[in-house]
This record gives structure tokens, C-alpha cells and sequence, in this order.
């Protein structure tokens, strides 16, 4: 029974915000209104600005329009796609940014200034100013369904309007569950610095011990915040024990493997699957120790490998594979199969990521069980190193176009994370998908991701869309 809360605990503690759209919306919303109808190749868009696909565009805004009709997914899903596109108010927007902007604004009047957190991410798209001013007031009033917003944006101005010291607990979990999404970068390093430093700050202790593991990763952390997290480890208080090792598995510093070696030295060792009474302290140590370069850590994932626990085996396996010593994973995968429950549960960790996951993905991907290969294509979207690999592409490729409909749907929301490559398969892949937007015949949730995908493609690339913009403020654009 020790075991089986322990495993429960460490599935709710690496459990983190989906990115994949699917179903419907969290509370109800307006349609668009026939004004706000139109088609995507009527407008004249600026020189510089971005040329969406025109069928992918107009889907999108039918599904915006009629979304109770056959044909056509729920509103929720929409909503996330618009979220994911340049903003149209700053960014660079497409030929049909006015109609979207427009059809967006009037649902969220129609809401009468309360949108659900689907349209509130869509209107941040649309509308920084307002949009980001009541997002930060929903989670400063205690709604973490909120945080979703922050999956898809980035906005300092909504975030200085936050106050991280006074969010509810379940509202700061949600900001720091979403931090695999929308974590720090050379851009919004400044803010992420702010706020964290804000949450590291909370009453609530498992909140400021995760937000003391972001300021690691960030070098930012204090002496006395290393310290606090330190004694927390080596206390091994039950309540705060999963907290303390995610902030190192996040940190991956490696000063911090002296404090979780005792954690796991007990660890009873003996043949794979025998009963090993672990103990949650135990689980949770040899995840973080999987995701840590340091010697000391090395050593202990070489004796965990001998675990009688086939979860802590899989843990330590994946630390030797994430630090280039994959053999003793491919071993136990040969020996195990590819429908090894303890393998997933391990993959599910944020950050368990890499080219050398690929093989593991392949084998999930011809397997005839449909939840496995759904898996594979929810993994896909982890690392952009997978767009940049044939393997990985060749995956892709296949898994939109899977018998199961949810499978093909994941699959085209990790191509759209993933920026497109050049040379024949990526060229397949967009034709793939726009033969899956024309489909008729298709789950209107496939087609809504293959549009995304094609929406998404469709961008400029960051920097060049930063100087084009600044051009067109200059009046040196079109």
C-alpha cells in the first residue's frame, strides 16, 4: 500500500497542463456574429505581414462562427488556436487578422466582460491591453483555470499586474505546473526573475520550494534559499519531500546530489519486481537524481539500476540515457516491451526529452494499441531536436495519419509547436495537412489541428517579424 500512494504521488506531482486543445470549452461562450463573417482571401494584407493559408484560415473562422453545426469543433478548441497564432494586434498578423479580431471582440462583449479562460486566451491575441488586465485579476482573485494563458503568452504587462505573493495555492501550483510551457528565455528572463522571486515568497511551502527551483535554473537563487532547499531534503518531511526534488529535477544543479543520495541509499536492491517497500522519499529522490550531470548522481544510478522497484530501475535508466549512456534503457525495453506501465509513467517527468527517446517512440508509434501511440505523438512536441531528426519527422508523418482520430489530432499540434523544416517530408507533411483541412469526412478536432499546424507554419520567424514590424513603425514598411 506504501508503494501504491508513493506511485500516486509521484503521477500527481509530474501531472502538468495538457497542450493538446481537445473537447470543448470550460464554461460557455458566444458564437460570432454574421459581421464578423468573410473570407481570408479578401483582405489586402501589408507586404511584410504573413500569408496564412487561406483554407486553413477560413476554417478556423467557420469554427469560430458555427460552432454547433456538423462540421465544425466546439468553440473551446478554436479559441486555443487563435490563442496560438501571432499576435494580431502588435504581432504580425495575416490576411484575415481584422475578421479575427473582429469575431473575437464581439464574442468576448457577448461574454459581458467575463470570458471563459479558452476566449481569455484568444482575446490576448486580439487585445493586449484588456486582455491582459483582467487575466491577471482572475488569477489574482483565486481562479487557477486562469493560468491556461500562460501557455500561449508572455506578457510582462499582465504579469507586473500580478501579485505572486498573494495568489491561492492552488493558483500558484498552476502558474509553476505551466512553467515547462512558458519558461524562462533571453527575452522574458527580467520578468520570470520578478515573479518568481515573488512565489519564492509564499506562505505556502510547497510553493516557494518549487519557485526556488526556477531561481536556480535562473542563477538567481540566494545562499539562503539553496540552504532552505538543502534542509528540506535532508529533513525529508513527507508534505514537502515531492516540491523539494522537483525544484532540483528543474534546477538540475548538481551541487544539490549530496542532498538526495541518502534519500535513495536504502533503496532495497534485488531482482526486477520483487517486493521493495519503497518509499515515497525514495521515488521522488530518483527522478531528480535522473536529471543531474554530477558524478555523485552517476554513481547512485548505477546501484539504482539493480532496484528491486522496476519504477526506480526506469528512473535511474533514464538518467543514464538522458546523459548519454542510453544502453541500459534500449536493454530493458528489449526485455520489457514497449507496453511497460513504469516506462510511461517515468517519460511523463517534464523535461525527459531527447533524440536518443526517438527509438522508444518508434515502437509505440506500430503498436496496435491506440493509447500508445498517442502517447508517442503527445511526446513529439517535447524537444524542437525531434523536428530537426528524419526519425522524428518520419514519426510525425505517420501518426497524422493514424486509424484513431485523437492520435491524429495530438500529432498535428506537436508539428504545429515545431517549427517546419525543409525537404520532402515536411513538404509531404504540408500537404498532408492541407488535404486534411479539405477533408469533409474528417473529425472536425483533425481538421481544427491540421489548420493550426498550417496557421502556425505560416508565421515569420521571430526576429524577422521583429524588424518587419519595427520597419512598419518607422514608416519604412508598406
Amino acid at each position: 500500500m506504501q508503494r501504491i500512494a508513493a506511485i500516486l504521488l509521484l503521477l500527481l506531482a509530474l501531472t502538468t497542463l495538457g497542450a493538446c486543445p481537445r473537447g470543448g470549452t470550460t464554461s460557455g461562450g458566444a458564437a460570432g456574429t454574421a459581421g464578423a463573417q468573410g473570407s481570408a482571401a479578401t483582405q489586402t494584407p501589408q507586404p511584410w505581414r504573413v500569408q496564412y493559408p487561406p483554407e486553413a484560415l477560413n476554417y478556423l473562422l467557420a469554427s469560430l462562427q458555427h460552432p454547433t453545426e456538423p462540421g465544425y469543433p466546439p468553440l473551446g478548441p478554436a479559441w486555443l488556436v487563435v490563442a496560438q497564432l501571432p499576435d494580431l494586434e502588435y504581432g504580425t498578423p495575416g490576411a484575415a487578422a481584422p475578421e479575427l479580431r473582429k469575431l473575437i471582440e464581439e464574442q468576448v462583449r457577448q461574454a459581458k466582460g467575463n470570458p471563459p479562460p479558452e476566449l481569455a486566451c484568444a482575446w490576448l491575441s486580439c487585445q493586449h491591453k484588456a486582455a491582459d488586465r483582467f487575466i491577471a485579476l482572475q488569477l489574482n482573485a483565486g481562479k487557477p483555470e486562469y493560468s491556461i494563458a500562460l501557455r500561449y503568452t508572455w506578457l510582462p504587462a499582465m504579469l507586473a499586474a500580478m501579485e505572486p505573493k498573494k495568489f491561492t495555492a492552488p493558483v500558484a501550483q498552476a502558474v509553476l505546473n505551466s512553467i515547462d510551457r512558458w519558461g524562462p528565455d533571453q527575452t522574458n528572463l527580467p520578468t520570470f526573475h520578478e515573479m518568481m522571486k515573488g512565489l519564492a515568497e509564499h506562505s505556502d511551502e510547497t510553493v516557494r520550494l518549487r519557485a526556488i527551483g526556477c531561481l536556480l535554473a535562473l542563477g538567481q537563487a540566494s545562499d539562503e534559499q539553496r540552504q532552505y532547499l538543502k534542509e528540506t531534503l535532508r529533513e525529508g518531511k513527507p508534505e514537502l519531500l515531492p516540491a523539494a526534488c522537483e525544484a532540483v529535477r528543474f534546477s538540475r544543479d548538481k551541487s544539490f546530489a549530496d542532498a538526495l543520495v541518502p534519500l535513495v541509499a536504502n533503496t532495497k536492491l534485488g531482482d526486477d519486481g520483487a517486493a521493495s517497500n519503497t518509499t515515497a522519499a525514495q521515488l521522488f529522490g530518483s527522478n531528480a537524481l535522473a536529471f543531474l550531470g554530477d558524478s555523485q548522481a552517476a554513481m547512485m544510478r548505477t546501484r539504482l539500476l539493480g532496484a528491486a522497484d522496476p519504477l526506480v530501475r526506469w528512473q535511474a535508466r533514464l538518467g543514464e540515457l538522458l546523459n548519454g549512456i542510453p544502453k541500459p534503457w534500449y536493454d530493458a525495453l528489449e526485455a520489457k516491451g514497449i507496453t511497460d506501465r513504469n516506462m510511461w509513467v517515468t517519460l511523463q517527468t517534464p523535461g525527459a526529452a531527447g533524440v536518443a527517446l526517438l527509438h522508444t517512440y518508434e515502437l509505440a508509434a506500430a503498436n496496435p494499441d491506440a493509447s500508445l501511440r498517442l502517447q508517442a505523438a503527445q511526446q513529439l512536441n517535447r524537444s524542437p531536436d525531434y523536428a530537426s531528426n528524419p526519425l522524428g519527422v518520419k514519426l510525425m508523418l505517420q501518426l497524422v495519419s493514424d486509424k484513431e482520430a485523437v492520435v491524429r489530432e495530438a500529432c498535428w499540434y506537436t508539428c504545429a509547436r515545431q517549427s517546419r523544416g525543409r525537404g520532402a517530408q515536411w513538404d509531404t507533411l504540408a500537404a498532408q495537412a492541407d488535404s486534411t483541412v479539405a477533408d469533409k469526412t474528417q473529425d472536425p478536432l483533425v481538421r481544427l489541428a491540421a489548420a493550426c499546424c498550417l496557421l502556425k507554419w505560416a508565421e515569420l520567424p521571430l526576429a524577422e517579424a521583429s524588424a518587419a514590424i519595427a520597419a512598419d513603425a518607422s514608416g519604412k514598411g508598406a
